[in-house]
């Protein structure tokens, strides 16, 4: 996979874990996090409480998604690093009314507490120990998937949410190498269910085909 790097050139690189660390996603992650943060950040109060791309979701409701979001990654971190059974978060319940009573907040508060987890977690994603980015942690469908997939969905999350505010940033905007892989992955999802239509998938950009 290649992706696009400053100056127009291409460099090499893969969103596949080398040896189990993930490292070398954690440019690209800050780079998307600023993005992230700095378009949010640009917000008034007014269209931070108009509707999102989410149905029944204001923009006040994304940003505290992603800020819990980032949160339960740093719990799944501190799980790895210590061996303590801390779970992503303690329940959906749990979860969706926090978001609630985040998104309901003021919106200097919403905004500090983002950009306070986000930097807390890319920390925690720096400092993890080599030797810990395997262990399995506790996900919410309770499978022990190991930690290092916190880097790449955390990715995930920070990219494809970013278009859900519903600003100027759309999927045009993403990275050609983060859209390859989505779309990749995406794939792999529809062809390990068995209630997907007869089709055919075929990128004209990259190297993507797959019949159904």
């Amino acid at each position: 996979m290649t992706p696009e790097v400053p100056g127009g050139e291409r460099g090499t690189m893969t969103l596949e874990i080398a040896d189990g660390v993930p490292l070398t996603l954690l440019p690209y992650l800050r780079e998307s996090a600023d993005r992230l943060l700095e378009n949010a950040a640009g917000l008034p109060e007014a269209e931070l409480r108009a509707p999102s791309r989410l149905p029944g979701w204001t923009r006040a409701h994304v940003v505290a998604h992603l800020t819990a979001g980032a949160e339960s990654r740093f719990r799944l971190l501190v799980a790895a690093r210590t061996g303590l059974p801390i779970p992503r978060y303690p329940g959906e319940r749990d979860r969706a009314e926090q978001v609630e009573r985040d998104a309901r907040g003021p919106a200097g508060d919403l905004m500090e507490r983002l950009r306070s987890s986000v930097s807390r977690v890319l920390t925690a994603i720096r400092d993890h120990p080599r030797a810990a980015w395997r262990r399995p942690v506790r996900w919410p469908d309770e499978s022990g998937r190991p930690v290092h997939e916190t880097v790449s969905s955390l990715l995930q999350e920070l990219e494809i949410h970013h278009v859900d505010l519903g600003t100027a940033y759309t999927p045009d905007d993403w990275p050609g190498w983060f859209a390859a892989d989505e779309c990749r992955r995406v794939v792999a999802d529809l062809a390990a269910r068995h209630d997907v239509p007869g089709m055919r998938i075929v990128a004209t950009d990259v190297d993507i085909r797959h019949d159904f």
